[in-house]
């Protein structure tokens, strides 16, 4: 971030924090600078120019107002890089943000990965829908303004040069959010997956003696992804070693090589098994 974006943001995070207090606050006061952030259009300015300013998107060529979208959107981000958008919804400040103020904007066409930033100036929601990926829209980052950081922390995932590098930053978030990586293995195909991964697992382990259909493996791995327990046996061996079997490098290449082909990422395999290792441990628990 270059100093002059950095006092901008600095600028801005006093002033929130300035509306903030007024607007919790039970004296009769004047609002700073006299000024009252009442609706969505005064709210919007200060959007705009966050942007522009802070986040560096050209006010006449990638701020784009108004976008008739299943509705209307505020602003609509492009960029010179690629063709990945953003779609920014802007709510009157202090007014509580909802997932249902973007989703609808978000889910369609479905088969692209689409962007949503979610702000009322104080708060800043990036949520994302892919429909290869899970049929949701999901937020995967949450921020309140309170200090310069905070803007530096939200201008190091959208900013204008982040999308040169096809918003890299943002993509890991989304492998990196245990609510999508869940998502994602209780697709059917993915069960189908990982049933026939667990099974080549087993027949190499000297241990059993007879293997599961994948008609077994499936039902008990979804039975235990809706939270229920399974603490029976089969031939030998439980349930849940059955399913940790799930973090075994075959299965895990499986479904690496789906999510790098939505993102056009590398894979890193300590993230995804590791979330999933997690979430199957806890339930055990």
């Amino acid at each position: 971030m270059e100093k002059f974006q950095k006092e901008f943001a600095q600028d801005m995070a006093e002033f929130i924090n300035e509306y903030r207090e007024f607007f919790n606050s039970n004296d009769d006061v004047d609002p700073p600078s006299g000024f009252i952030l009442k609706d969505e259009a005064k709210t919007s300015v200060f959007i705009f120019n966050c942007l522009w300013i802070i986040f560096g998107y050209d006010f006449v060529d990638n701020i784009i107002p108004q976008q008739q979208r299943h509705g209307v959107i505020d602003y609509c981000l492009t960029n010179n890089y690629n063709e990945q958008k953003i779609i920014v919804e802007v709510k009157k400040f202090n007014l509580k943000l909802r997932k249902n103020h973007i989703d609808k904007y978000l889910k369609k066409p479905k088969g692209k990965l689409r962007i949503g930033l979610l702000t009322n100036y104080q708060q800043w929601q990036i949520y994302i829908y892919s429909y290869p990926l899970a049929n949701d829209v999901f937020l995967i980052y949450d921020c309140e303004i309170n200090e310069l950081k905070d803007f530096e922390n939200l201008y190091n995932i959208i900013n204008e040069k982040q999308a040169y590098k096809g918003f890299k930053k943002l993509k890991r978030m989304i492998l990196e959010s245990p609510e999508i990586a869940i998502k994602f293995i209780k697709k059917k195909t993915n069960i189908e997956k990982i049933a026939k991964g667990i099974r080549k697992h087993l027949y190499r382990d000297s241990n059993v003696s007879s293997v599961p259909q994948n008609k077994t493996l499936k039902k008990v791995f979804n039975k235990v992804l809706e939270g229920e327990k399974w603490e029976g046996r089969y031939e030998g061996i439980t349930y849940f070693e059955i399913l940790s079997s799930i973090t075994s490098k075959e299965c895990m290449t499986i479904l690496s090589e789906e999510y790098q082909s939505l993102f056009g990422l590398s894979f890193r395999k300590t993230i995804f098994p590791k979330k999933i290792r997690k979430y199957i441990k806890d339930m055990k628990e």
